[in-house]
């Protein structure tokens, strides 16, 4: 009978949602009512309103928005039309910059970065629908659903993973609507909106679920208004027309007849009421999930699990969760930064390179006499770095040494979340294997003193050590995993178990668990300081190798990460990363930082902080030694006082520099640490331990000082030390030379006491300029003194009988002592003007076009730019010699103050055509030369379209006297560097008359008429006088001692009566064939034409382009 009820026969809709579970058709679709429920703290932020709310006021808190806009915005915030909601968010995304700024990012990961979920029924319930294996939709930012469940995130725009988890080949949540670490990713706004709805991809998807299976929607509320999903709904009634299977919505008591009469869920969802209040959903669900007899019919091929594999899976699911939690997210710790990035939390994989390792060689003994030749052999057959993931593939156990911050302990993180989450894995491009492996970590300072415990022992205490509820059967739960072989044992830190014995003690455990599970694999890290005394036993069961240093790529690839992470994946941001990059490399003290993961990131930190990376290397080093010494990993290593370590640190380094030495046994060691404490004051104030502590202390906790090798001391092989690398000797040298860290020292010394010396000794170059940084306002002493000893340098290239050009033809070399100046003062070196008048003059003289020395373009751009300027266009070119090369200093110099990529940009470019344009004469003079510059400085190259060539070519044309040379010079480059149309005649003839006027000084407007004057014989007649045909003549004398210039060739072979053809032709063939070029190669061919010269006596150039459409000349208005 109709309307009859039993109690054998179920509500429809249990039936139906149960026979779409048999079936596979059924998804459930999670809304922000699912998340509230899921959250430990029950926050607002997870109802859209609520998110609303939290975003005007964020905006308001970093003044992006006043009070007037405040409450405007919040009052719609509060409004019951979805309309008003959607402008409310379109609002907060253009505040905050979405979906690219770096504002957006960090409110989201406010919003949602640190939320927990708790573990009541509803998370059971949803752990249960993995367990049924029906497929989870979100429409969430969090990753609540993840934390619970276990299963990775797939992000939409992932339309590859979309595409198997709707085959049901992979498992997984899908955020339809974005996840909150991709805010790229995220629908909020209006824009966001349209683009979704517009979005053919989005809808076939959202079409395919709802036309052929069936969604229940949990904590959906208003979702069927917002616009993606009424777009489909009314998709569904255009086209469907109710073929569709009717989807289920649960909704509260109260809620359910509203609902119903609610016209954007009629014909699309029903309404099931699940209670009266939120509580009883879980219990509602649990009604209409199958019993666990429709489980075994949907999963025929699995077997029925038992109660405690029930538990042990939940055991093994939790710790992954808790290991993804724990290893997965980041901050940038150890280093000293601004409050708003020391907080931020990432996932790893943003800030994570693939790292390389190399094998360690055997350990010969020293006292074997073919020690170095076994050495030399095991080296040639041993490759050098691969990547750890190829290691790791073919590798079982692996014992990882690297220095302090070598990345060491970010590695097994990465090892811990990858094999955690499958979908992390393949986040990032290090080339892990996929292998079914459950990762357990064991962080050795976390066991003080159970780490001499066996490894069940800790196995089984993890839940108490790890303060993680609900591990307690974890060793349990593992145990058919490791007889299985399917567990990487993660071990982080042997060196930060400070006891020796119990370092021993827990190595032999180790040893004695793998023998009883032979097929665990193993990766275990340590510092090289302390890992000797274990090596042995470690080498019984372990491959040993050894973090290599980043290479170009990774270090670049970093950069990029860090730039990403910090505003956003903007061209901008990329720019950015390979300037940073590119200064990194391309300066040894800075590269040799950026080899390590951990000072890499301080490097990108300070430039973060300050915008740029700070000119001196002294601040950075200093930096880098505060953060080995004293800031980084105080678990697992106490920190040393910086008082006590630095003063007897520097001493070591300068008297190891003074000595000409870089090594130092540790018998040398104690002895310079006693006479230290015995001859500084500060040194014996500060010192606590004793010389031989004092060592093994900086040795384990930073490496500065180290051990690296065995030396012969009588017939004894003795261990010497030395510092982490050559630089770090050199800073600490600095601060002794500053701080009077050093034998003899006097309360009367200036700075230039510890270091007159070793002025002019190459060993010291780089000590120098870092002490007078260091020295501040008191560097005044040794400026003075590196002026003092230049000026003799400097009479010699004034004009004059004591001139003396040897030292620079030829070469471009200058004096030491003008080196270390351009060095001091490109790290910002303070001195008093009239101190650093002298000093800049003396580069400005010895520039030769600032090229060969990276410290030019440091100087440009830093704090000395203008005066450095100002100076050299102070230079009377009359006083001093031509081969200071004036003209190619004041050009690259202004090229320099700049970047490349700005001067090629639209605001560099524009900035460089208003000056041409509309300048004064001066500022036309500096564009034309900062063209020339970028050219021959080999910087950048200006395109020459016909705008360009117009300007310049008028102002060769002009009344500007300054402008002349510039533009003849500009002119000549970009005719030598472009195939371009031959200039008018007007053109050439200014340029020749130049040339004329001026023959002393002529070399740049005949270099400009040996580029441009590609054109026909008869097409440019030139007439010459007497006097002018004995110039040009005079410039062709191979014997005559003065420079040929092939400007005055080209002249002679248009003027007809210079010179005659076969004559001509013989002097350009005896000319270095290399040095010519342009439009003299048209020249010979013409004449090997006309005077018919036999192919095989014919000169051996290259084919060059034949150019002679003219370019008008431009009106001179």
């Amino acid at each position: 009978m109709a309307g009859s009820k039993t109690t054998d026969v179920k509500p429809r809709h249990i039936s139906e949602i149960q026979n779409a579970i048999a079936n596979k058709n059924l998804v459930v679709v999670i809304g922000t009512g699912a998340s509230q429920a899921l959250s430990a703290t029950h926050k607002t932020i997870f109802s859209w309103r609520g998110l609303i709310d939290n975003g005007i006021s964020y905006c308001r808190s970093r003044s992006l928005i006043n009070d007037g806009q405040h409450a405007v915005w919040q009052t719609l915030a509060q409004s019951d039309d979805l309309d008003d909601l959607i402008s409310a968010a379109e609002f907060i995304g253009r505040k905050l910059e979405a979906p690219n700024g770096g504002m957006y990012s960090r409110w989201l990961e406010e919003c949602f970065g640190d939320v927990g979920p708790s573990d009541n029924e509803f998370a059971r319930i949803l752990r249960n629908l993995k367990t049924l294996g029906i497929p989870i939709v979100t429409l969430n930012y969090d990753t609540l659903l993840e934390k619970v469940t276990g299963l990775p995130t797939i992000k939409f725009s992932d339309t590859r993973k979309v595409a198997q988890w709707a085959r049901r080949e992979i498992e997984g949540i899908v955020h339809l609507h974005g996840v909150w670490d991709s805010p790229e990713s995220c629908v909020l706004g209006v824009r966001d909106y349209h683009s979704a709805s517009s979005n053919e991809v989005r809808q076939f998807f959202q079409r395919h679920l709802s036309t052929f299976g069936r969604l229940l929607f949990i904590g959906c509320g208003d979702t069927f208004s917002d616009p993606n999903f009424s777009t489909l709904i009314s998709w569904m009634r255009d086209e469907i027309k109710g073929g569709h299977p009717l989807h289920y919505a649960m909704v509260r008591e109260s809620e359910a007849r509203s609902r119903q009469a609610d016209p954007t869920w009629q014909g699309f969802v029903e309404p099931i009421s699940y209670g009266k209040e939120y509580e009883d959903l879980p219990a509602s669900l649990q009604s209409i999930l199958p019993s666990i007899e429709v489980f075994e019919h949907i999963s025929k091929s699995q077997p029925p699990s038992t109660e405690s594999q029930i538990r042990d899976d939940k055991t093994l699911t939790a710790y992954r969760s808790f290991l993804v939690k724990d290893c997965g997210q980041m901050t940038i710790e150890g280093i000293r930064t601004d409050i708003d990035t020391a907080q931020r939390k990432f996932d790893l994989e943003k800030l994570f390179v693939p790292l390389s390792v190399t094998p360690v060689p055997p350990e010969f003994p020293p006292s074997d006499k073919r020690r170095e030749e076994k050495l030399k052999k095991w080296h040639e057959e041993n490759e050098g770095p691969a990547q750890f993931g190829e290691t790791f593939k073919t590798n079982e156990r692996i014992a990882l040494l690297a220095l302090p911050g070598g990345g060491k302990t970010l590695l097994l993180k990465r090892l811990a979340v990858a094999y955690s989450n499958v979908d992390r894995r393949s986040s990032a491009d290090d080339l892990l294997p996929n292998l079914e492996l459950f990762p357990v970590l064991i962080r050795c300072r976390e066991w003080r003193e159970h780490i001499s415990r066996p490894i069940p022992f800790i196995l089984k205490n993890i839940s108490a050590i790890t303060g993680q509820d609900g591990l307690d059967n974890l060793y349990e739960a593992l145990t058919p995993l490791l007889k299985a072989g399917k567990v990487v044992l993660l071990v982080d830190g042997l060196d930060e178990i400070h006891n020796d014995a119990d370092r021993a003690t827990f190595v032999e455990n180790l040893e004695k668990f793998l023998e009883e599970n032979k097929k665990v694999r193993l990766v275990v890290t340590s510092r090289e300081a302390g890992f000797a005394l274990i090596a042995p036993t470690i080498a019984r069961f372990c491959s040993r190798w050894r973090i290599a240093p980043l290479d170009e790529e990774a270090i670049s690839s970093l950069s990029v990460h860090w730039h990403k992470l910090m505003t956003g994946e903007t061209p901008e941001a990329l720019d950015e990363a390979e300037e940073v990059t590119e200064r990194l490399i391309s300066n040894p003290a800075l590269r040799r930082l950026a080899e390590n993961p951990l000072l890499l990131t301080m490097l990108l930190v300070v430039k973060h902080g300050a915008g740029r990376l700070p000119p001196d290397r002294v601040s950075l080093y200093n930096r880098a030694v505060e953060v080995l010494l004293d800031t980084w990993n105080i678990k697992g290593h106490e920190a040393l006082n910086i008082k006590e370590a630095l003063p007897q640190l520097s001493y070591i380094a300068y008297e190891l520099m003074k000595r000409g030495k870089q090594t130092a046994t540790q018998l040398e060691l104690i002895s310079l640490l006693e006479e230290a404490r015995k001859k500084v004051p500060r040194i014996r104030m500060y010192a606590k331990d004793s010389p031989v502590d004092f060592l093994k202390r900086v040795e384990l906790r930073s490496s500065l000082l180290m051990e690296s090798g065995y030396q012969l001391e009588g017939a004894k092989a003795v261990p010497f030390y030395q510092f982490r690398h050559l630089t770090f000797q050199e800073y600490l040298a600095a601060e002794a030379s500053v701080d009077g860290n050093y034998s003899n020292y006097s309360s009367d010394d200036s700075l230039l006491t510890p270091l007159a010396a070793h002025l002019e000794q190459q060993e010291w170059k780089e000590v120098v300029p870092m002490a007078t940084v260091l020295a501040r306002r008191q560097a005044e002493s040794v400026i003075l003194e590196l002026v003092s000893r230049a000026a003799p340098h400097i009479a010699k290239l004034r004009r004059g009988p004591e001139a003396d050009l040897k030292q620079v033809k030829g070469g471009r070399s200058m004096p030491h002592v003008v080196t270390l100046l351009l060095q001091c003062l490109a790290e910002e070196t303070e001195a008093s003007p009239a101190a650093m008048k002298e000093a800049l003059l003396a580069l400005g003289v010895f520039a030769r076009g600032c090229r060969d020395n990276p410290n030019w373009d440091a100087l440009l751009k830093g704090l000395y730019s203008d005066e450095f300027i100002k100076t050299i266009f102070d230079i009377d070119p009359q006083e001093w010699t031509p081969d200071i090369w004036l003209r190619n200093t004041r050009a690259v110099s202004l090229a320099l103050t700049k970047s490349p990529t700005y001067w090629l940009s639209t605001d560099g470019k524009l900035e460089i055509r208003q000056k041409l344009a509309a300048g004064s004469e001066d500022e036309v003079e500096r564009a034309l030369l900062t063209i020339a510059g970028g050219y021959w400085g080999s910087l950048f190259h200006l395109p020459p379209d016909t705008e360009l060539l117009e300007l310049v070519t008028a102002h060769l044309l002009g009344d500007m006297p300054k402008a002349l040379e510039p533009a003849a010079w500009v002119l000549g480059l970009l005719y030598s560097s472009h195939e371009l149309e031959a200039p008018d005649v007007a053109v050439l003839d200014k340029l020749l008359e130049l040339m004329l006027a001026s023959p002393d000084e002529n070399e740049v407007n005949s270099f400009a008429i040996s580029k441009c004057a590609s054109i026909g014989r008869d097409e440019w007649p030139v007439h010459l006088d007497a006097a002018e045909r004995e110039v040009v003549l005079s410039r062709m004398d191979l014997l005559s001692g003065s420079r040929l210039e092939l400007g005055c060739f080209v002249v002679a072979f248009h003027a007809k009566n210079v010179i005659d053809d076969r004559s001509l032709y013989g002097r350009l063939k005896a000319m270095d064939r290399f040095t010519i070029s342009g439009p003299v190669v048209d020249i010979i061919k013409t004449l090997e034409k006309s005077l018919r010269i036999p192919k095989s006596k014919r000169i051996e150039l290259p084919d060059r382009a034949r150019r002679t459409r003219r370019i008008p000349p431009p009106s001179m208005t």
